[in-house]
């Protein structure tokens, strides 16, 4: 089954909100399970589960065959990395497990998936895959608002909109 361009936006921004997730707290893997279970699903998985959803990514957006068995700039393969996310996500269901262990794999298949889906749908237009609604420091915010967002986001810095710039 090939991906619209709607669909891909839907679920690149999906993994953009998981990985938001994993990032400000490191048991938030459990959306990125949720988000490439409901892609796969999406692309006509017919079973559930991580695995089954993967397998169906895999077939339906080409691109990702390339980082499938090779991680790319030392990044652990796509194969790799939902095989220990889903390891994480059932061994914590069953028995309890670090959390921060499986984060970072968790991220690094978000953003394989995101650039897997980027490429799939074959859009030019940058719009499609900005985020809606970046985080920026206006001149009127005061320091706490400002501080605010930078840890609400997770960010070391903010844009600053100054005379429309």
């Amino acid at each position: 089954m090939t991906i619209q361009r709607e669909e891909a936006v839907y679920f690149a921004r999906q993994l953009r909100a998981a990985r938001a997730q994993v990032q400000a707290d490191a048991e938030g893997y459990v959306a990125v399970a949720i988000a490439v279970e409901q892609l796969g699903a999406a692309l006509g998985a017919k079973k559930t589960g991580m695995d089954a959803a993967m397998t169906e990514i895999a077939h339906a957006l080409s691109p990702l065959s390339d980082g499938w068995a090779h991680g790319h700039n030392g990044s652990p393969s796509l194969n790799a990395a939902c095989h220990r996310v889903r390891k994480a996500r059932n061994v914590a269901v069953h028995e309890g497990a670090m959390s921060r262990a499986v984060a970072a794999h968790a991220i690094d298949l978000t953003i394989g998936l995101e650039i897997a889906l980027m490429t799939a749908a074959d859009t030019h237009a940058a719009h499609a895959w900005m985020v809606p609604h970046p985080t920026v420091a206006h001149p009127w915010m005061t320091v706490a608002q400002v501080r605010g967002a930078l840890l609400a986001g997770g960010f070391s810095a903010l844009p600053i909109q100054w005379n429309g710039d």
